[in-house]
């Protein structure tokens, strides 16, 4: 092979090895953004809410589990990045064994702040009161790393379907800061 082709895919190996990890070192990881915000709406049901983008960010909805666990996940992404999930479980979801464990695209569920880990901060939004804490996670392919997840379980003060008392805003591998995630639930959600 020759020099040229190795090269070649020394460089993408680089690149997808990089992509699988997160924000590779050296990457600039993306903010949640300031300036003129725009404000776009997931409808539900059965959560609907409102966020405020910032520019280049976009709101990528996925399809709901048919048992509603979870029934809503949207992604708050900005580029190649996501940044934040916005999801939802029915009370009727059945906690997985291993719920404390976050790893390996696997998160923690919470249908209600009583899910969530003793401690926290609480914060006004909205669209309800917020338990905002931190929340280890991991990645192992041949090698692992960790990280620690932003989560938000607000406690809806109108929830469109009675079943879907709350909405996690969980961040993507670090991406969002306690301080930041503070800010996104109290200043730029709405119903």
């Amino acid at each position: 092979m020759g020099f040229m082709k190795r090269g070649v895919l020394a460089v993408c190996a680089v690149l997808v090895v990089a992509g699988c990890g997160g924000f590779a070192d050296g990457d600039d990881k993306p903010s949640l953004g300031e300036g003129p915000l725009t404000a776009s709406a997931v409808p539900g049901p059965p959560v609907a809410f409102q966020v405020r983008l910032a520019k280049g960010q976009r709101l990528d909805p996925q399809p709901a589990d048919p048992a509603g666990c979870p029934g809503l996940r949207t992604y708050l992404a900005s580029g190649r990045y996501t940044l934040v999930t916005f999801e939802a479980f029915a009370a009727s979801c059945q906690l997985p064994r291993d719920n404390d464990r976050s790893g390996n695209g696997r998160h923690a569920w919470y249908r209600s702040a009583a899910d969530a880990p003793a401690g926290g901060t609480k914060v006004a939004t909205p669209i309800g009161e917020a338990l905002i804490f931190g929340s280890g996670y991991y990645e192992c392919t041949n090698s692992c790393r960790n990280y620690t997840d932003t989560v938000a379980v607000i406690t809806l003060d109108k929830p469109v379907d009675s079943a879907y008392a709350a909405l996690v805003v969980r961040s993507d591998k670090g991406s969002v800061s306690l301080e930041e995630m503070t800010a996104l639930v109290r200043d730029r959600l709405g119903a």
